[in-house]
């Protein structure tokens, strides 16, 4: 990125902090301890780009756009190339993803603008409020959590350090992913690896009975596509009683605003989820799914917002 969007110090223009309980829809009096000491840990300092700035930013998005990235992650010829490319990723990073840690003076989006951030650790910080928040609000009365698509396992550490005596699985296609899992136990946290392919679940999982554990993704079904009903089945036959996704819904985008259009172009250039949500918005039509949040959350990253909040569960 061009260094001229952070030629303006975020002193002289006045420093912007963020408002979670509006970002997150909620009285802020809902917002618990953890979430609190998770607000106060981060930086998130920033400055609104201003109107010219903001038509640059979406000019370079565009001509970025414009170069061709049309590959899906999905496609079976690229998807299994990635395994080794995850693989190098998380052989390579301590806890903390490196995707998590932005480049200098890029802009990330927010309440429907590009903003320039002070920390590079911003996204860290900013997921690791809603986390907190979500962990508070759905995983309090489970003992077990189970998270699919697990990385380097630090949202499961997280969780466990914030409700401590908690069981974690974190379930993951890339052995070393499930490396970092199992050292979790260095540090007193009752971790589990399982290895589990989300285009391919049932073989690989050895682990079914979901019945009385909760269940979370946080970016993961993004890598799917459109593929992803098998994992769907799959969460179906099991019955977890919670099920708590944080991910990317281009539903949710406003077609006919400019800024959303660039992220709808993104993601559709990626090939990243695209019809989950209105899959399950059709099981709970039929009474097959009870549907207890959708809220998409007005951040993201540079290119495209994966921040939306789905809470649902089987009920037959």
């Amino acid at each position: 990125m061009n260094n001229w969007i952070g030629l303006r110090s975020l002193s002289s223009l006045g420093a912007r902090r963020v408002n979670f309980a509006e970002l997150l829809g909620c009285h802020p009096e809902a917002l618990s301890g953890p979430v609190w000491q998770a607000i106060n840990a981060g930086n998130f300092k920033h400055r609104v780009l201003d109107e010219l700035e903001q038509q640059e930013t979406q000019l370079q998005v565009a001509k970025y756009l414009a170069t061709g990235i049309l590959s899906s992650v999905s496609d079976d010829s690229v998807y299994k190339d990635r395994l080794a490319l995850w693989d190098r990723c998380y052989g390579e990073s301590a806890i903390l993803p490196p995707f998590l840690v932005k480049p200098v003076n890029q802009p990330v989006r927010l309440n429907g603008r590009y903003v320039m951030p002070e920390s590079q650790l911003f996204e860290a910080d900013f997921l690791a409020v809603v986390r907190a928040y979500l962990f508070d609000k759905y995983f309090t009365n489970l003992n077990t959590v189970a998270e699919f698509g697990c990385g380097t396992g630090h949202n499961l550490l997280s969780l466990a350090k914030q409700q401590p005596g908690k069981v974690v699985f974190g379930l993951d296609w890339s052995k070393q992913a499930l490396e970092h899992v199992r050292k979790m136990t260095q540090q007193g946290v009752n971790a589990h690896a399982v290895e589990f392919d989300l285009l391919n679940p049932a073989p690989q999982c050895s682990y079914y009975n979901l019945r009385h554990i909760g269940v979370l993704t946080v970016g993961a079904l993004e890598q799917v596509g459109k593929r992803f009903d098998e994992f769907l089945c799959f969460l179906l036959s099991r019955r977890p009683p919670i099920i708590v996704h944080l991910e990317p819904i281009i539903e949710l985008y406003d077609e006919n605003d400019p800024f959303d259009q660039l992220a709808i172009h993104y993601q559709q250039a990626r090939g990243y989820l695209e019809g989950y949500l209105p899959a399950v918005q059709r099981l709970a039509r039929y009474g097959l799914a009870e549907i207890l949040e959708v809220h998409r959350i007005p951040f993201g990253s540079f290119y495209h917002e994966a921040y939306t909040i789905i809470v649902w569960r089987p009920t037959l």
